[in-house]
């Protein structure tokens, strides 16, 4: 009896989480597809116009040993000499007129995607510009929208009893989605593990979730210390001295 309701306590907890990180925004996940709203889609349609715009401009304006730089390295634009990197921090990230900004701005408030994904949008777009390749902002977009699906800590505090405070320490990679991420917590007070997968929600790990748990952080040396009861005075030791400093 004790067990239905606890699964039931689970599965509802499960569900207001996926239901408040899902209604701050109108796309939805399917698998590893993103469908956008009307008004997303026609965001991202002028983001995608204004980009060009910029593209060219930049483009227009370019030293022929930058744009060697770009054509020498397929477009990768991490891989730039540090003289070809700034004049492309300059002149094309740091550079962008309102139109550009402002669209940049209305994708980036539903979508919640990190600073640095703004930035690589324009730079990566570029990138493709230069070589003569097609950039498919939808398809970037999505990219970024799954990966932080994935990769964002779980929000998520309590246990399902209510009493202990889940402590997210660990992440284990999962196949069966792109980016796929098994985020594995700790109950603070029982020390049991409960996990959380954004397909599936929040669940106490059994069978081949819980042999994984104890092959790939239990048993190991470098991952196991906050389960052992291990580092926690050195990392509050640690906060501390950054508050202090």
């Amino acid at each position: 009896m004790k067990t239905k309701l606890l699964n039931k306590h689970v599965f509802f907890l499960s569900f207001v989480v996926l239901f408040v990180m899902s209604s701050a925004h109108g796309y939805r996940f399917s698998g590893d597809e993103v469908f956008f709203t009307t008004d997303e889609s026609n965001e991202i349609v002028v983001l995608s116009d204004e980009l060009s715009k910029h593209n060219q401009r930049v483009s227009d304006e370019m030293p022929d040993d930058v744009r060697d730089d770009i054509i020498k390295n397929e477009g990768k634009m991490l891989s730039l000499s540090e003289e070809s990197s700034k004049w492309i921090s300059d002149n094309l990230v740091h550079s962008l007129d309102d139109g550009l900004s402002e669209s940049i701005d209305a994708v980036v408030k539903w979508s919640a995607i990190h600073d640095d994904d703004r930035h690589a949008i324009v730079i990566n777009s570029f990138g493709k510009h230069v070589i003569n390749q097609p950039f498919v902002l939808f398809d970037e977009i999505s990219n970024y929208l799954m990966y932080w699906r994935e990769n964002r800590t779980p929000n998520v505090q309590f246990s399902p009893n209510g009493l202990g405070r889940i402590n997210w320490v660990w992440s284990l990679s999962v196949n069966k989605r792109k980016f796929g991420q098994l985020h594995v917590g700790i109950d603070e007070v029982k020390r049991t593990f409960i996990c959380y997968e954004s397909d599936v929600g929040l669940y106490f790990p059994e069978g081949e979730t819980m042999e994984r748990i104890y092959t790939e952080i239990v048993q190991n040396p470098e991952r196991a210390g906050i389960f052992l009861g291990k580092g926690l005075k050195e990392r509050k030791r640690s906060t501390l001295d950054t508050l202090d400093n």
